[in-house]
Order: C-alpha cells, then sequence, then structure tokens
C-alpha cells in the first residue's frame, strides 16, 4: 500500500468517527458505518487513490410520497424531484441490475481536496436523501452558510478562475452565470456554472425544453436518468417542474467551493452523462419511445441472465 494511500486512509478513517455513530474498518480503504438521523442508515464507505465511495441501500415503502400502493413500482420520476436541493455531493440513484433507490456519495481524492469538509457534508447529505425517501420533510440543503456578501463582479471572478486552473472555456452570461461547452460527440450540450446563495457551486447540464410528460415518459426518464447518476461518479439527475411544464437536469452541486481539480471532475461528469444519455434521455419524453424502453428494462429484469449480475 502507498503511503499516499495510507495518509488518506488516516484522514477519512478520523473523518468519519467525527461524522457517524458507529464506524467499524472491514479492511483496507474500507469502513462500514451508522449515520443516524432519527432511524440508522448503514454505509459503507470504500476508498483507492482516486476516490471515495459511500453508499447506502434504503428499504422504504414503494411509491414513498406518492399515494401509490406499496407494492407498486418505485416512482422514478418523484425520485428526480427528491435529488433536486440536496448536499454534499449525495444522490439518490439505480445501481447496475437493481430496481431499488440508494444513496450515494462520491468524493475525489486529489491532493487538493478538503476530504475532511467533504465528508462532513456528504454524511449530511446522505441522512438528508434518506430522510427524503422516508417522506421527512427537510429543508434544500443549498444554503448550507450564511450569504458571503460577494458582489456579482467577485462571484464571477471566483468561476472563471475555476474554469481557467480546470482548464474548461467559457463564455459569461449575466446572473453571473458562465457557460461551458461540454465536449460530446452525440450533440451539442451546455453546463451552466453559477453560485448559489451561501456560496454553493452549482454545474448543470438541462436535457430538455420545458415540456408536460406523460406518465410513462416520466417513468422511463426516471429510470434511465436515475441509472445514469448511479454510474457517473459526482453527477446526479434532478427535475423540476413548474406551472409550464418540467425540465429534466444533470446536475453536480458542490455545498462549498470546490478546488479546481473537483470542478474539472465535474464538468467531465457531465460532459460523459450529455454524450452517453442526453439524446435517449431527450427521446423518452415521446410517450412510444418510452413504452418500448420500459418494455425493454422489464424484460431484461424477468430475464433469468441478470439475476445476480452486477
Amino acid at each position: 500500500m502507498s503511503y499516499v494511500l495510507r495518509a488518506k486512509e488516516f484522514v477519512i478513517g478520523e473523518s468519519l468517527h467525527k461524522c457517524a455513530s458507529l464506524v467499524e474498518e472491514v479492511g483496507p480503504g474500507a469502513w462500514d458505518l451508522v449515520l443516524n438521523n432519527g432511524s440508522m442508515l448503514l454505509v459503507t464507505a470504500r476508498a483507492d487513490e482516486q476516490w471515495l465511495h459511500l453508499d447506502a441501500p434504503v428499504a422504504i415503502d414503494k411509491g414513498v410520497g406518492t399515494g401509490q400502493r406499496p407494492e407498486a413500482k418505485y416512482d422514478a420520476w418523484q425520485l428526480l424531484k427528491l435529488n433536486y436541493g440536496l448536499g454534499g455531493l449525495s444522490k439518490i440513484a439505480f445501481m447496475p441490475g437493481e430496481s431499488a433507490p440508494r444513496v450515494r456519495a462520491e468524493i475525489p481524492l486529489d491532493e487538493e481536496v478538503d476530504v475532511a469538509q467533504r465528508l462532513r457534508e456528504a454524511c449530511a447529505g446522505l441522512k438528508t436523501a434518506a430522510g427524503k425517501l422516508h417522506g421527512e420533510k427537510t429543508r434544500e440543503q443549498i444554503a448550507v452558510r450564511p450569504a458571503s456578501g460577494a458582489t456579482e463582479a467577485e462571484s464571477s471572478a471566483v468561476l472563471k478562475r475555476l474554469c481557467e486552473e480546470s482548464g474548461w472555456k467559457f463564455t459569461e452570461r449575466s446572473g453571473p452565470v458562465l457557460a461551458v461547452d461540454l465536449e460530446t460527440r452525440n450533440g451539442f450540450y451546455q453546463a451552466q456554472v453559477a453560485e448559489q446563495f451561501g456560496g454553493a457551486i452549482s454545474l448543470t447540464a438541462e436535457l430538455t425544453a420545458t415540456a408536460t410528460p406523460s406518465e410513462q415518459s416520466k417513468q422511463a426518464i426516471g429510470e434511465m436518468l436515475l441509472r445514469a447518476s448511479g454510474l457517473v461518479r459526482l453527477l446526479r439527475a434532478t427535475v423540476r417542474e413548474k406551472d409550464a411544464g418540467a425540465t429534466a437536469s444533470f446536475e453536480v452541486l458542490f455545498q462549498t467551493p470546490p478546488c479546481a481539480a473537483e470542478f474539472g471532475h465535474g464538468l467531465s461528469a457531465l460532459a460523459v452523462a450529455c454524450g452517453l444519455w442526453g439524446q435517449a434521455g431527450e427521446a423518452m419524453w415521446n410517450e412510444t419511445v418510452a413504452r418500448h424502453y420500459l418494455a425493454a428494462q422489464s424484460s431484461l429484469k424477468e430475464s433469468p441472465a441478470c439475476v445476480g449480475s452486477n
């Protein structure tokens, strides 16, 4: 084991003990822990040289918060809505081969990343995400500290510095907001980079214009984008509903300002997700396409060859 990884493991272990009620080291770079937020959340933490992964299954009644019967399908569209506003890089996602939601967070372990700070945020975010899945009323996690009082010019300067240091070209918008072209071979996508109230930095790529999808489209969009959230580090899919319709997006939200390495990882995550799922996600707003997608997914889940595969 390298000295660098041993040093990281020490920081991670010390930080976990400050966040959790119970922590057990189960192997090199591996911990099991318990987070308490009214109920216990059993979390695994696994680290290598580059990333720390936090993951927890969530046992809830299917259709929670939707008025559906407990035996009904998980409402993937509702889960997308719950993803919005979560802090600490946390997210609700579907993992490969699974049909029940999990709460997750990934933290890059680049040298300049404040791992202890990110772990505090992630553990709080996981508890909030699990609480939302259990129907708890929680405040959105974006505004986590007092507003910095920075002017638009100062905020814009911070965002531009992050783009420049991480090597991404940008165009200035009002707000302050920066538009960053994402390098994909499947369509044109832009990330909107903005500072939220409290100093959080959001990176967002919208997948659709505002529209009103059918119920089948909602389920198909939800399932596809939640699976993307499970496969791409840092990334989560969200949806926001308004009077005129709904908009689905990929998002990376840093609860406190990121370093250049984290910022670069976030934009790369958006580029990967938009390149792989952007066009397909947009196509799911067509009810016929959505129906065929759901039928195909159902066949895969029922296939004996898929049982136990990940």
